[in-house]
């Protein structure tokens, strides 16, 4: 990896990034990009994650915070971000979307125990609860791309939402905080 990084991404992401990430206490040498610009940066805490944030979005860090509280108040503990103008939700295990399903008043999987994830079909199952619930709750379809269990990485399924508009988190954020987590049981 070349030494002065901003050389080899445009001028705006590569200052930006590498500025908010030493203004989050992270070594740039530690972060490895890849030629087509994938950024790695390993053992991020909640901390420097906001603090890029609110390097980079400044405007969006308090809608993040809250979602993550709003989130972690329903026992789904992940760690949403901001890029360029919109919400990343991030990568959800299976048990963690049928938990965001019951918190948006859709009916979680009864056999889902909350911690097993369930084959292709019954993960499919999940994830198409979980839009029709969205749909119902704020008015727009959560979804993204499903990924089976990866044998390579030995990681269950997960859902990596696709990005939404800040409104969409309000909506979604506002929903949970009105919805109380002893509301959310499974059948």
């Amino acid at each position: 990896m070349s030494e002065n990084r901003d050389e080899m991404y445009p001028p705006f992401t590569a200052k930006a990034l590498m500025a908010g990430l030493r203004a989050a206490g992270i070594d740039p040498q530690e972060v490895s990009i890849t030629p087509s610009g994938v950024l790695t940066v390993r053992h991020l805490s909640g901390g420097q994650i906001e603090a890029i944030t609110e390097r980079l979005h400044p405007d969006l860090l308090p809608l993040v915070t809250g979602l993550r509280e709003a989130l972690a108040a329903h026992g789904i503990h992940v760690m949403p971000t901001a890029e360029h103008g919109r919400i990343l939700l991030g990568s959800y295990s299976i048990p963690q979307v049928d938990a965001l399903t019951a918190a948006l008043g859709g009916t979680p999987l009864p056999e889902l125990s909350g911690t097993e994830t369930p084959g292709w079909e019954g993960s499919d199952k999940v994830c198409r609860a979980l839009e029709a619930a969205s749909r119902s709750a704020i008015g727009h379809r959560l979804h993204g791309d499903l990924h089976p269990y990866c044998v390579a990485c030995d990681r269950d399924a997960r859902l990596q939402f696709l990005p939404v508009p800040p409104d969409v988190a309000h909506q979604l954020t506002d929903v949970l905080n009105r919805r109380s987590p002893q509301s959310c049981t499974r059948p």
